[in-house]
Order: structure tokens, then C-alpha cells, then sequence
């Protein structure tokens, strides 16, 4: 009993107890208002392709359906409730790397010569910034029913992640270029969740390149790093595979080649021109709304943490603003979507409001330094 007692307590020792409350209090909250059935608008078609390891509207979404298609196999409610917590779980792992993403960019910090206490508030600010996020209406409308953006946003997370580390590595005069094939990985594998994944492309790009420009100029770590891309990417495989099952739901039908890339490029949406006005562009503009996900106050914060990084870490910056320009000029501008649909458009947005939540976690510390140094006694 006494080395069981010694077991348990050497296991929360060496845990961080934070970055566990940053997936168990979003976890709890969306398990607490999970939709008990089917939903509305792709709710009913996700579950059936999920169920049948079929294949979903364009582009099919085969990483999401073969990820929920493990939660159908626990013994808890129906098959909706099931792959609704699948969503759950991954939205509370994207909470999980808002908290990751936080800490590693304020590890180096020093509030105070008292390094727990330094550690402490680090620790405090980033578990914020994971709890602010998962209680944004957005992330939380998606995280109670079938959805594949909560797990494109923790993959793009992890992806941020590594390249904060391999640039950490780079930087003390290691290479690690393993990360950088890692991540190369994840993005292609990402692909089958959503393509909006390669409008993050200038951002991580750019957090390479502003470590060492002449990155791009080698040429065996530029193979390697698309061959692991394209074994991310051969995920895609299971959609023709399936195809030839005849499975419930087998949209798109990807048996041959050019049904596979009249799914994969989503010809079957239609393009019916129409004329664009400054209310439409601008309401187009809006789908990505800060102050709407994390109030005036969460937009100023994010404000300060951009002027305190461009400072420090002003890769970081540029990054970042990379990402929001990539996102809206393509689903803003190229995508012209009509006025009725923009709504649709949202969810598209939520990598963004991930890195967005990590700034204010940033912002939230640096407030916090401000008023503790220029705190005085009475």
C-alpha cells in the first residue's frame, strides 16, 4: 500500500498539474453540453460516414472519420453521442496546445530572481489563455457535436510547437532537423482534415527562414522534408480504398483517379459568380473576429502581447500576422463568399483563434510583469 501511495504521489509530481487542468476543465465543460444525438447542417452525414468508414462531402475528410471512427467503439451512449465526444476530446487537445504554445514562448522569462514564482504566473497566464479559448463561441459551438476543425487546430498546434523547438535547438547551435520533418509530417497528414491547413504554410515558412535564410538552399533536407509531407498526405489513400467497399455513405465515390480529384479539389461545389460590394467584403473580412471570440478585452491583450513580442521575438509577429493575412485573403478575397454563407466560413478561422488565444496568454504575463515590478509597498 505504502509503495502504491509513494507511485501515485511521484506521478502527479511529475506531471504538470497545469497542462492536465488545460485538457480536463474544456474536457468537462463540453462533455457537460455535448448534443446527446444528431445535430444539424454536416452533424448527420459525419456520423454516417463515421459509422460506415465511408467518405464525407468533398474533401472527404479522412483523417477525421478514421480518428472518430475509435470513439464509436466505447461502450457510452449511441454512435452520435460518441463521435460528438470525439470532438469533445480533440477541442480539449486543442486547448492543451494553446497552454504548450504559451509556456514555450514565455519559458525564458524571468519575472523574478524567485524561479518558481516566475514559473508560476508562466504557468497561471498560459492555463488562462487555454481556458479563454475553450469557452470562445466558436470553438465551443463546434465541440458539442461532429466537427474536424477542433483536431486540424491541435495538429497545427503541435505543429508550431516543434518549429518553436527545432528554432530553441537551431539557436544553441544544434540542429535538429527532425523536428522540421516531423512537422512536415503533420502537415500533410492535417490535409485530411481540412485544406485550409496550407494557409499556414507563409507562417511556418517564415519561422524557419528568419532562423537561417539559407535553409531553403539545402537541398537533401528540402527532399526529405517533402517525402515526409507526402507520407503525411497518403492518408488521402483511404478514400479510394474505401471507395471500392461501397460503404453507407461513399461521397464522392473516389474509386478511379479523376473521381479522387473531384473530390479531393472539391469540383462538385458550385461557382456561381456574383458582385461584391464594401458590405459584403467587409462582412466577408469580419468571419474572423476577435473581439466577438474573446471580448474587447482578449483583443487588447492580444495587442499588447504583439507590441511586448515584437520586441523579443519578433518572428513571432510576423508570423502570426502572416497567418491572419494568408487566411483572409484567400477565404476573404479569392473565396468571395455570398453574403448567406459566410457563416459556413467561421470555422475555417479556428487555427487562428488557437495562436490568437496564445497571444493573450502572452499579453495576460507581460500585464502581470508590468504591475508586479511597478507594485510598492506602502
Amino acid at each position: 500500500m505504502r509503495k502504491s501511495n509513494i507511485a501515485i504521489f511521484h506521478l502527479f509530481e511529475y506531471l504538470n498539474m497545469y497542462a492536465v487542468l488545460s485538457v480536463v476543465i474544456p474536457f468537462a465543460v463540453y462533455m457537460a453540453t455535448l448534443a446527446p444525438s444528431v445535430t444539424f447542417f454536416d452533424s448527420g452525414e459525419f456520423l454516417t460516414a463515421t459509422a460506415s468508414l465511408g467518405s464525407a462531402h468533398s474533401p472527404g475528410y479522412p483523417l477525421f472519420l478514421m480518428y472518430a471512427k475509435a470513439f464509436t467503439w466505447i461502450p457510452l451512449g449511441n454512435i452520435a453521442f460518441r463521435v460528438n465526444m470525439a470532438t469533445a476530446f480533440s477541442s480539449s487537445l486543442a486547448c492543451l496546445g494553446v497552454y504548450l504554445l504559451t509556456v514555450a514562448l514565455l519559458k525564458k522569462e524571468q519575472l523574478a530572481d524567485n524561479e518558481q514564482f516566475s514559473a508560476f504566473i508562466v504557468r497561471t497566464a498560459a492555463l488562462a489563455a487555454a481556458v479563454a479559448f475553450s469557452v470562445t463561441p466558436r470553438l465551443w459551438l463546434q465541440s458539442n457535436h461532429d466537427k474536424p476543425y477542433p483536431l486540424l487546430a491541435f495538429m497545427t498546434a503541435m505543429i508550431f510547437y516543434l518549429l518553436l523547438k527545432w528554432r530553441e535547438q537551431y539557436e544553441c547551435g544544434e540542429e535538429r532537423p527532425a523536428y522540421v520533418y516531423v512537422c512536415t509530417f503533420l502537415a500533410g497528414l492535417a490535409m485530411a482534415l481540412h485544406q485550409s491547413v496550407v494557409l499556414l504554410l507563409p507562417a511556418w515558412f517564415l519561422l524557419i527562414v528568419l532562423a537561417d535564410w539559407r535553409m531553403i538552399t539545402r537541398i537533401k533536407e528540402l527532399v526529405l522534408a517533402t517525402a515526409f509531407a507526402l507520407l503525411g498526405f497518403s492518408v488521402h489513400l483511404y478514400l479510394p480504398i474505401r471507395a471500392t467497399q461501397n460503404p453507407l455513405l461513399n461521397w464522392g465515390d473516389a474509386k478511379t483517379s479523376t473521381q479522387f480529384l473531384w473530390h479531393f479539389l472539391r469540383k462538385g461545389y458550385p461557382s456561381d459568380p456574383h458582385s461584391r460590394d464594401a458590405a459584403l467584403l467587409w462582412a466577408q473580412v469580419k468571419a474572423f473576429n476577435v473581439p466577438h471570440e474573446f471580448t474587447w478585452l482578449g483583443a487588447v491583450l492580444v495587442l499588447f502581447a504583439l507590441f511586448c513580442l515584437w520586441k523579443r521575438q519578433r518572428h513571432i509577429v510576423v508570423a502570426y500576422l502572416a497567418a491572419v493575412f494568408s487566411f483572409l485573403i484567400v477565404i476573404a478575397g479569392y473565396f468571395d463568399t455570398p453574403i448567406d454563407m459566410i457563416f459556413l466560413t467561421e470555422e475555417f478561422f479556428t487555427p487562428l483563434y488557437l495562436l490568437t488565444a496564445v497571444l493573450i496568454g502572452v499579453g495576460l504575463f507581460n500585464l502581470l510583469t508590468y504591475a508586479i515590478r511597478n507594485a510598492s509597498l506602502p
